[in-house]
C-alpha cells in the first residue's frame, strides 16, 4: 500500500463568543495524523494567543489576521520530514476584552 498521502483534516472552528483569559483547544480530538500544515484565521475582533501544549503562549495572532504554517517547506536535511504528532491539540485564547463573536478557524493537512 502507497503511504505519505496528504490529507486535508476536518475543519475546526470555534466561536469567539466563547474567548477567554483561559485556554480553549479548537481541535478537541486533537491531529488525527501526523500534521504538516495548518492555518489559523482570526476572524474575530479580538487579538488572540495561540498555544500548542495548552500551557504555554507560542503564537500571538491580530483580529482579522492569519497564519500558515508549512513545515515541510524549510526541513533540513532534505528528505526528512517536520510535523506536529498525532494527537496535538491548538489551544486559544483572548489577549484582552469582553469576546463579542466572530470565529477563530483551523485549517490542517496531515501525512497518512
Amino acid at each position: 500500500m502507497a503511504k505519505d498521502y496528504a490529507v486535508p483534516f476536518e475543519l475546526a472552528t470555534f466561536d469567539g463568543i466563547n474567548l477567554t483569559a483561559g485556554w480553549k483547544v479548537i481541535n478537541a480530538d486533537g491531529f488525527p495524523y501526523p500534521c504538516v500544515r495548518i492555518k489559523i484565521i482570526n476572524d474575530s475582533l479580538y487579538q488572540i494567543l495561540i498555544s500548542f501544549d495548552g500551557r504555554y503562549s507560542h503564537i500571538f495572532l491580530d483580529s482579522n489576521d492569519e497564519l500558515e504554517l508549512n513545515f515541510q517547506t524549510n526541513n533540513s536535511p532534505n528528505n526528512c520530514k517536520s510535523m506536529f504528532k498525532t494527537g496535538t491539540k491548538v489551544y486559544v485564547k483572548i489577549i484582552a476584552g469582553i469576546p463579542k463573536g466572530g470565529t477563530i478557524l483551523l485549517i490542517s493537512q496531515g501525512i497518512i
